[in-house]
């Protein structure tokens, strides 16, 4: 999703628009961009906010209700260092109680000149909401795996069941884990 965003001609357009001082056309832009992510976030369910940010750190353009907050220096000081890289935060709780990871990625103009960055925070409770919704047999389902296997999100009940299958999350040391019951499982075969 962030790829998909981070690739708009909207933002290219705002940040062009800016550049040869056409403020009026820019903030037209910009409140597309508005526009857009919000349409993106309801379709996705997701994320509690979307954001662009200049190359300071602060908010172009948002949709969604997460707490707004400047972008730490060094995680700007690292986008603009290392631009094909995603920076991804620990989970945390803003200020409105909505826990989630931000997930930023820089945004460059035509040059390669840094821009600023899009982020996307990912609603920690959509999550677990969603992995709530899989069901393998009658007690199985899905949960969301440290890197020791340890549970991060999910059903507590679900990381003892036996057989297991894991799909690791790209960019993060967390797999997606679908488990179920063995004997439940089993049970047609010994038939």
């Amino acid at each position: 999703d962030l790829e998909t965003l981070s690739e708009s001609s909207l933002i290219a357009d705002y940040h062009r628009n800016l550049e040869y001082g056409l403020d009026e056309e820019a903030s037209t832009y910009r409140r597309e961009l508005e526009r857009y992510f919000e349409a993106f976030r309801a379709r996705a369910k997701t994320y509690a906010r979307i954001s662009l940010l200049d190359a300071r750190g602060l908010e172009v353009c948002a949709s969604g209700a997460a707490q707004k907050s400047p972008a730490r220096r060094s995680a700007m000081d690292r986008l603009r260092s290392r631009p094909d890289e995603v920076e991804r935060s620990a989970p945390v709780t803003g200020g409105d109680g909505i826990r989630v990871i931000r997930y930023a990625k820089a945004i460059r103009g035509a040059q390669g000149e840094f821009k600023g960055a899009l982020v996307l925070h990912c609603d920690v409770g959509a999550i677990d909401e969603l992995l709530g919704t899989i069901r393998v047999g009658e007690r199985g389902g899905a949960y969301l795996a440290g890197p020791e296997g340890a549970l991060v999100m999910g059903r507590p009940a679900l990381a003892g069941m036996s057989l297991t299958v894991r799909r690791p999350v790209p960019g993060t040391s967390w797999s997606v884990v679908l488990a179920a019951d063995r004997d439940e499982f089993l049970r047609p075969l010994n038939r």
